[in-house]
């Protein structure tokens, strides 16, 4: 999966010590600091869910990245809760995390 530097995701989860997040906040700051990559990542996938025309898309990419991190115990999964809007996500819910 490490398409791109994975010491950026580490760096985006810094913005959110202290708080919880989900994955459109980490989307936001991914954005913000590393634009080459979410352009290169885009292009790649599509952004947004069923909308995007394929069966992966840039939110799926993001959304697996931070669960290879639940796994690993860096950050933990809280809840599900309401997709931000706009929609565009292929899902009703999305997923709010907390570092550990």
């Amino acid at each position: 999966m490490a398409l791109i530097d994975q010491a950026h995701i580490d760096d985006i989860l810094t913005h959110f010590r202290g708080q919880r997040f989900t994955t459109f906040h980490f989307i936001e700051a991914f954005k913000t600091d590393y634009p080459d990559d979410w352009d290169f990542l885009r292009s790649r996938f599509g952004q947004g869910g069923e909308r995007c025309g394929t069966r992966y898309s840039i939110n799926n990419y993001f959304g697996k990245a931070l669960g290879d991190r639940a796994k690993r115990g860096e950050i933990n999964f809280v809840e599900w809760t309401p997709t931000p809007p706009p929609d565009g996500w292929g899902s009703p819910v999305i997923a709010l995390w907390e570092r550990s």
